[in-house]
């Protein structure tokens, strides 16, 4: 069977993780899988191809940033429209059919080539992202994300939010199915903290972390409940992982923070693995919105795979994981206060935190582990 995955995110960022563990472990069980996502340069004319397994191959389409949310957007909608126009592949898999140049190209691949859609729905468009781009974008992003799905043979959504969502707007519900994201655990195992520490570098610590690529809504938050952890242990440190992006004012208070605050940017996969087993606790902050009720962060699976526990003010499938699992703490959303407590109270208890570290690398291991959860997709395409 032969698979085309449309995914509107440059590479290495956002939903190109969910396509990229899913397209991998489904090409594992035979299937032949073409994955077409952008590029991840800011100036990038050219179309690449490149063999990742035997049977998973990624196409990377031309993108040059010439505004805030405007990267080529017009020119990958034609080609994507060119490549499931004449692509041989038995179902496309289309991911943010929010985006223009996703849902479009996988309408004319049902309609004019009569070939299977699965929808993926995986965040929150229509009255979440939408709402940070001016008209007409912002009407076409909720109309997309709204219309698409009602033509799709399938729909696969990644949260409870998601489900009802797409049963909202029509969508009968024998035709979704929970594809949540997943654990990268093969990759990212428990190690010993102070070998990680030694090995960076870091000194003794405790240490928390989080990560992400942008926190332009949760950052203040954050940095409030850090400054209370240092007021009962001013050796504490707060570690932001990624390639991370910061506007003026998130970057005098971190500045104001002095060595307290580490920022190693984007690191490889075997760093990233000391960075994340280095950590004591990791902090993963988060709204009240649909945007954030709707997903279910990568970066919360690669926590669990680590072993350590995760301190949120959560909602959505965090909430709902955390709770249910006992992996760590969830604390009210908006509680800075609530937050602080819980991670002082986890670094004064040490043999607690570690066996929510442990109950959440065994989700990781198990229900959550990218293999299990590609297996339940391949189901998906087989009886589409």
């Amino acid at each position: 069977m032969r698979v085309l995955l449309l995914n509107h995110n440059p590479v290495g960022y956002g939903t190109y993780w969910r396509v990229f563990y899913l397209a991998k472990h489904a090409s594992e069980l035979g299937l032949d899988i073409t994955m077409v996502c952008a590029s991840d340069e800011d100036l990038d004319t050219s179309i690449k191809k490149k063999q990742i397994a035997k049977n998973f191959e990624i196409i990377t389409l031309p993108r040059f940033k010439y505004g805030k949310y405007m990267s080529g957007q017009e020119i990958r909608l034609l080609l994507s429209i060119w490549q499931t126009l004449t692509f041989n592949y038995d179902i496309v898999h289309a991911f943010t059919v929010a985006q223009p140049q996703i849902g479009f190209p996988a309408l004319l691949a049902k309609y004019l080539r009569g070939k299977r859609l699965i929808v993926d729905w995986d965040d929150a468009w229509h009255e979440g992202f939408a709402l940070y781009h001016r008209f007409p974008v912002r009407n076409i992003l909720s109309f997309s994300e709204l219309y698409v799905p009602k033509h799709a043979d399938m729909v696969t959504v990644s949260s409870e939010f998601l489900h009802n969502k797409a049963e909202s707007i029509g969508v009968d519900p024998k035709r979704i199915v929970r594809i949540p994201n997943g654990c990268n655990s093969t990759e990212i195992v428990p190690l010993d903290k102070h070998e990680c520490r030694k090995a960076l570098n870091l000194g003794r610590g405790p240490f928390l972390l989080s990560m992400g690529h942008t926190y332009a809504d949760t950052m203040d938050s954050l940095l409030e409940a850090f400054k209370k952890v240092l007021r009962s242990n001013p050796a504490t440190k707060l570690i932001l992982l990624s390639r991370i992006v910061l506007d003026d004012s998130l970057r005098k208070k971190i500045d104001e923070l002095g060595s307290s605050v580490i920022l190693p940017g984007e690191v490889p996969l075997d760093k990233f693995n000391l960075y994340l087993c280095a950590a004591d606790i990791f902090l993963l902050p988060m709204r009240d919105s649909n945007i954030e009720k709707a997903r279910f962060p990568i970066r919360f699976g690669d926590y669990l795979c680590a072993g350590r526990p995760v301190v949120s003010n959560a909602v959505g499938e965090v909430k709902r994981i955390i709770e249910k699992d006992k992996c760590g703490i969830a604390c009210a959303v908006d509680d800075v206060e609530g937050m602080a407590d819980s991670v002082i109270k986890l670094l004064q208890s040490e043999a607690e935190s570690a066996k929510m570290g442990m109950r959440g690398r065994e989700i990781a291991e198990k229900d959550l582990l990218w293999q299990n959860i590609a297996k339940r997709l391949v189901d998906v395409y087989t009886n589409t």
